[in-house]
């Protein structure tokens, strides 16, 4: 890897590949994660003044400018995201179907996941780090005090991050069979229709989130010292008995699969699909040493081509967005135009 992007990506994975492995045992509370990121960004830009990383840039321009300049953007750039996507798939191959997913999206509407996953909750840190505090406890504690963490766990876990996960699996499922039904009216309904919609054996989705949430989130649980038991029920559940161990277990899945993991497909699909294999890196290659050059005329120029050269790339995508709610909040009953 080149040492400029080594100095900029590697820091990171001493934060990012605890919450891949699931041994984030060393974060104590959520704003510790935040903290600890937050630090380790000051010290990566810190050790790279602002003046390197703009040479850099530039360097990095006329590099592109090159015969070789794609295939340079493609190792090194797509190198990183994909690095990120291989810790992933080792830690969890349901990485796998969301991937396989994004694909058939961008199948039917080129780049239409981007309107999926564009605004994901696991760019926000918050939310990502939130059930982290629960979670850790749980795995440090035993009997009736670690059943209230994990139903704290499951509380927080589908809140800020499962249920936002859901809804971008169920807009894939969309784009992917350019059918826009009705937007779900609430988070049950959002539930049933994409266990619906997706294989069963692909394991992306916990079945009895509904209950989980709700049982934890209205305090429909007892806990069952013999046997260390969780009782869970709803309104139209009767109660269900739950080993802790295993309740554990399936709030980590859940955890994994809508934050970390999801955050990483994110950012492999931003780089890999959106960056490199939509065109923008060879326009970048051909125009890049202008666009970053001093003179502002040529830059302005430079800006105007790479602009012409993604129009063809990005129009599919373009009708998609101006014809259709990117939130999928209204205007769903019709089919899109054609094209």
């Amino acid at each position: 890897m080149d040492d400029f992007l080594e100095r900029l990506f590697v820091p990171l994975t001493r934060i990012v590949e605890p919450l891949i492995n699931l041994t984030a045992s060393s974060i104590e509370t959520p704003a510790t994660l935040q903290v600890q990121l937050r630090s380790e960004m000051g010290r990566v830009f810190e050790s790279i003044p602002l003046d390197e990383i703009v040479t850099r840039l530039r360097d990095a321009a006329t590099r592109c400018a090159s015969p070789e300049g794609t295939a340079w953007i493609e190792a090194e750039f797509g190198g990183v995201a994909s690095g990120f996507l291989r810790m992933a798939r080792r830690a969890d191959r349901r990485v796998d179907a969301i991937v396989d997913l994004v694909a058939e999206a961008d199948a039917a509407v080129p780049l239409g996941s981007l309107v999926a996953l564009g605004a994901s909750a696991t760019w926000q840190m918050e939310p990502l780090s939130e059930p982290v505090l629960a979670l850790n406890l749980a795995r440090r504690s035993h009997g009736e005090v670690r059943a209230r963490h994990v139903v704290q766990a499951l509380h927080e876990t589908i809140d800020r991050l499962y249920y936002p996960y859901l809804s971008i699996l169920w807009k894939l499922t969309c784009i992917r069979k350019r059918a826009w039904p009705t937007a779900p009216r609430n988070e049950g309904a959002l539930l049933k229709q994409v266990l619906d919609r997706l294989p069963s054996p692909c394991g992306l989705v916990e079945p009895e989130t509904a209950l989980f949430r709700n049982a934890a989130a209205h305090k429909k649980w007892r806990y069952l010292p013999e046997g260390d038991f969780l009782q869970l029920w709803d309104r139209d559940r009767e109660p269900v008995n739950f080993p802790v161990r295993l309740l554990f277990r399936r709030v980590l899945r859940m955890y994994w699969i809508a934050g970390p993991a999801l955050m990483i497909v994110n950012q492999w699909y931003l780089v890999r699909r959106v960056f490199i294999d939509s065109g923008i890196a060879q326009a970048f290659a051909q125009h890049g040493a202008d666009l970053f050059g001093s003179d502002p005329v040529r830059a302005a120029a430079a800006s105007a081509a790479i602009e012409h050269d993604l129009s063809a790339t990005f129009g599919a995508f373009d009708r998609f967005t101006k014809t259709h709610d990117p939130n999928f909040r209204f205007g769903l009953g019709e089919e899109p135009p054609p094209g």
